[in-house]
């Protein structure tokens, strides 16, 4: 299911950006951040294909925005409009809101409206999040290609050579992964263990913070004009399609289920 997700995403901007003729570096930094988990892909990306900081806060401002907007609506849709119950509420908010924090936003809104509950005290969140950061395991693979894609379409010599393979993100992403999974195995009750990884988690928050607030002080309000309103359209369609695959998949799952 969050492979189809993803897939389904990336072809959806990839067609529209040829279609309106977007700038292939901002719809690859678009494709990337609906795809995958907002604007860490984005960021991670960006490097990797040579993005100047207008195209990068551009596709941050974009992928935001529709964020905020699902984050806002979905909690409602899902339970009024869409009648799903607490799995397939999970899955849709996990699988169709752009960034980690906004589906983690969403989904204790829904908790907070609805109170749903399974057994053994499973929430929604519980099921979104954890789809989510499925979701953003994904980055390993995917941004990496759409590098290699980028650059071995790029007729620019120059062009080639800027970025890395596999972007210093991700290498730490994998390090930081293969660290919390020793750690658990080997400290599983140790205090110690869970007071350093809450620290590290609590100031993770505030460098990605710092990180795209210096993306945005870099960034020329005058240069972004020249970008044009394209992206921003790509960026909805992209946001509202993801959101009708995602509803798509949960009732064919939930059918299943059922059967």
């Amino acid at each position: 299911m969050v492979f189809v997700c993803i897939t389904g995403a990336l072809l959806i901007v990839y067609g529209l950006s040829r279609l309106l003729k977007v700038n292939s570096r901002l719809s690859i930094l678009i494709a990337a951040g609906t795809s995958i988990c907002g604007v860490s892909a984005i960021v991670a990306t960006s490097p990797t294909i040579g993005a100047t900081e207008e195209e990068t806060s551009y596709a941050v401002g974009v992928i935001t925005l529709f964020g905020l907007l699902a984050t806002a609506c979905y909690p409602f849709l899902v339970e009024l409009v869409f009648k799903f119950d607490l799995y397939q509420a999970g899955f849709f908010l996990g699988t169709s809101i752009h960034d980690t924090s906004q589906v983690t936003a969403a989904s204790l809104i829904y908790n907070q409206l609805w109170e749903r509950v399974a057994e053994g005290g499973l929430i929604g969140a519980d099921i979104a999040i954890t789809t989510k950061l499925v979701r953003n395991t994904f980055m390993i693979v995917v941004i990496p290609l759409l590098g290699l894609a980028y650059k071995n379409k790029s007729k620019e010599t120059e062009q080639r050579k800027k970025g890395a393979f596999i972007p210093l993100f991700v290498i730490g992403y994998l390090l930081m992964g293969g660290v919390r999974t020793l750690g658990d195995i080997v400290f599983t009750e140790s205090e110690l263990w869970i007071t350093i990884h809450q620290m590290i988690k609590e100031a993770a928050t505030y460098l990605i913070a710092v990180a795209v607030a210096s993306v945005s002080l870099n960034t020329q309000l005058a240069k972004l004009k020249k970008l044009g309103f394209k992206p921003l359209l790509v960026g909805l369609i992209a946001a509202l399609s993801l959101g009708l695959i995602s509803f798509i998949l949960v009732n064919l799952f939930h059918a299943r289920i059922l059967i």
